[in-house]
């Protein structure tokens, strides 16, 4: 175990700008969400949807899985990766949730009806699971721009009746208010009329209502401007006189093309039998480096079936329903017996 000193701290510092900032970005498609995330400093997209592909310039790796994320996670928390990357851009969120609550259904495989995770009673469940993979990453250091869509949605009264409208980002009730709590900032992009020309992206910064419509935004910085152009630049220079105004109220401030990448994780579906067989042959070799004087390999192992399949569920007795998180779990053992 660690040894614990509180006694001898270094206080903490604000990171100038956007440098280890959390971010919302929450728009209707097509307003340029992307293309504003591709310009933060040495960005990873994690890629949950098509639609890059007019982005020059960008890295960007595809994930269609909660179990691919992980593994994507995972190497985040390298040095190697630190060194080539400093954003972490997460497009979207709303699927990566979808993503994580269809892993947590198949894990628990109570009978329960999927969509009773994604948006129902049992979000609850999911929670943890998800929370603990955004976490991952702002622990890691990263700066994280999180993208996803927003939706009108009707305001009633004390009677039932409507009385207004409210913009908000798209995601069901548990994730939105871990995400609303967890970020730095909540930006939504609304299109809005101008008076000579065309309709321009409106970025809000913090919580309006103009004409009956309520705009959520918001975040740690209680006196950022109301809106401001949609632009990269535009936000940097308004985050940084917030963080002069608090500099100058005493606080610390520290000092601060390529074509897409396409690694994708191998769809392939295998015969449940062979996945079986395999994992008795993984579990095989762990007994016997065990039994060999690897105290710790056993351990190990026991982590990485609990990561993917729950506390005190056995990897042997997963259902041909669960075939994903035993081929990702099987994937880690194997490393694990090899020595990587």
């Amino acid at each position: 175990m660690a040894t614990i000193d509180i006694l001898n701290l270094e206080p903490s510092k604000i990171k100038p700008g956007l440098e280890g900032k959390i971010i919302t970005l929450a728009g209707l498609p097509k307003c340029g969400k992307s293309t504003f995330a591709s310009k933060a400093d040495k960005p990873l997209f994690i890629s949950t949807e098509p639609g890059l592909g007019l982005l020059s310039g960008i890295k960007a790796v595809p994930c269609n899985t909660w179990t691919e994320f992980k593994q994507i996670v995972k190497q985040l928390k390298t040095d190697e990766a630190k060194a080539m990357y400093k954003t972490v851009v997460i497009d979207t969120v709303t699927n990566l949730w979808e993503e994580c609550a269809k892993f947590v259904w198949m894990q628990k495989n109570d009978g329960t009806d999927l969509a009773d995770y994604t948006t129902g009673v049992a979000q609850n469940k999911s929670m943890p699971e998800f929370s603990q993979g955004i976490m991952d990453i702002a622990k890691a250091g990263y700066t994280i721009i999180m993208i996803c869509h927003n939706v009108a949605k009707d305001v009633p009264n004390e009677l039932g009746f409507k009385y207004g409208t409210e913009i908000i980002i798209d995601l069901p009730k548990r994730p939105r208010r871990f995400i609303f709590g967890l970020c730095d900032l909540l930006i939504n992009v609304i299109t809005e009329p101008s008076e000579n020309g065309p309709d321009k992206a409106t970025m809000y910064l913090r919580q309006a209502t103009h004409n009956g419509i309520k705009v959520e935004a918001g975040g740690r910085y209680p006196d950022i401007v109301e809106k401001a152009p949609f632009n990269y630049e535009t936000l940097i220079q308004l985050v940084e006189a917030e963080d002069k105004k608090m500099a100058d109220a005493g606080a610390d401030l520290g000092a601060t093309q390529t074509t897409i990448q396409t690694t994708i994780i191998d769809p392939t579906v295998r015969e449940w039998k062979e996945v079986v067989q395999e994992v008795n042959e993984t579990l095989k070799v762990v007994a016997e480096k065990s039994n060999s004087g690897d105290t710790k390999i056993s351990a190990q192992a026991k982590s990485i079936i609990a990561s993917y399949l729950g506390e005190n569920n056995k990897i042997t007795e997963a259902s041909p329903s669960q075939q994903e998180l035993v081929e990702a779990a099987l994937a880690d053992l194997k490393a694990l017996v090899a020595g990587k």
